[in-house]
């Protein structure tokens, strides 16, 4: 994503969770790697992916893994569990029907 980009999606997460807190629980860092285990967490008072408020209140662990080049973070990838903050937020898994022939 462009910094640009970035941007935009912070905007978008503080307004769908303007209460959000984020919080680093583990910070290690070799050479110019450093790796970051994280806890989101917040109420779902503004739109997020197309879905409106909720008013449910999530708490989603993550992982960060950096690379940082003259000071600056140049390269940084994410995992969570998409799938528990959406259930979290109220969404339902519903398995797609059959084709039928």
């Amino acid at each position: 994503m462009s910094r640009e980009e970035v941007i935009e999606m912070m905007r978008m997460l503080w307004s769908a969770f303007p209460d959000c807190i984020w919080n680093i629980e583990e910070l290690v860092a070799v050479g110019d790697v450093v790796v970051s285990r994280n806890t989101f967490k917040g109420t779902h008072k503004g739109t997020f992916m197309n879905i409106p408020a909720t008013g449910n209140k999530f708490e989603l662990n993550l992982m960060n893994m950096s690379r940082v080049k003259n000071g600056k973070i140049v390269e940084e990838r994410e995992e969570y569990d998409g799938l528990t903050l959406m259930q979290q937020l109220g969404m339902e898994l519903k398995p797609i029907e059959a084709k039928k022939k």
